[in-house]
């Protein structure tokens, strides 16, 4: 379909109205006669700023992307910058679950997020090789993908009845243990890979 000549519809007002679909329903509630009917205005319009529906939805993609944004570090070290940039972006998708398989699908973490370019322009500053900066960004993809994706021991124990079978002795420690929540645990293992990675380059 031919694309509007001027716009009817606000885009950044599009894509607030998408993601409360998404973050409300999932994504197989998000379509362009749903959101033209939630615009109020006819499916055709959305058209304007928009090819087709997997347009809109990259677009989404981006959209909450841009909310991890890059803050200049005052004085810190480039660990702790790091590991800043890493939860404000877990926690930002953490916000937003139902949209993380689709930006998974379309390979947005790491490189073509925004916030890493900044990230790296401000390593590559502080002195890191690119074989550590290039590791950095691209195992903090993988851990914030993998935290949000996989569903959590803690929810699984308190779901799953069969595991007292299944797995019985797993089970058994579940049932006491005193479960560290993702954040914690995120942290933990960025952690363990910033020292990992300043050991095998030999930074400080």
């Amino acid at each position: 379909m031919a694309r509007p000549s001027t716009p009817l519809i606000d885009k950044d007002k599009t894509l607030e109205v998408a993601l409360e679909i998404v973050d409300n329903e999932g994504l197989a509630a998000l379509s362009i006669r749903r959101l033209g009917k939630e615009l109020n205005v006819a499916g055709y319009s959305l058209y304007h700023h928009f090819k087709n529906k997997e347009g809109i939805l990259v677009a989404l993609c981006k959209y909450v992307l841009d909310q991890i944004e890059y803050k200049e570090p005052a004085g810190q070290s480039w660990q702790a910058t790091t590991l800043d940039s890493q939860m404000r972006a877990y926690e930002i998708l953490s916000n937003h679950p139902n949209i993380v398989p689709a930006i998974i699908e379309h390979n947005l973490l790491g490189v073509r997020r925004y916030e890493s370019e900044q990230v790296a322009r401000y390593l590559a500053d502080k002195g890191l090789p690119a074989e550590a900066i290039l590791a950095l960004i691209e195992c903090q993809a993988i851990l914030v993908a993998g935290f949000l994706s996989l569903e959590s021991l803690e929810e699984n124990f308190s779901r799953d009845a069969s595991l007292e079978v299944d797995a019985p002795y797993l089970f058994e420690l579940g049932k006491n243990a005193e479960f560290l929540s993702r954040a914690q645990l995120l942290k933990l293992v960025t952690l363990s890979l910033i020292d990992g990675i300043e050991k095998k380059y030999s930074l400080s």
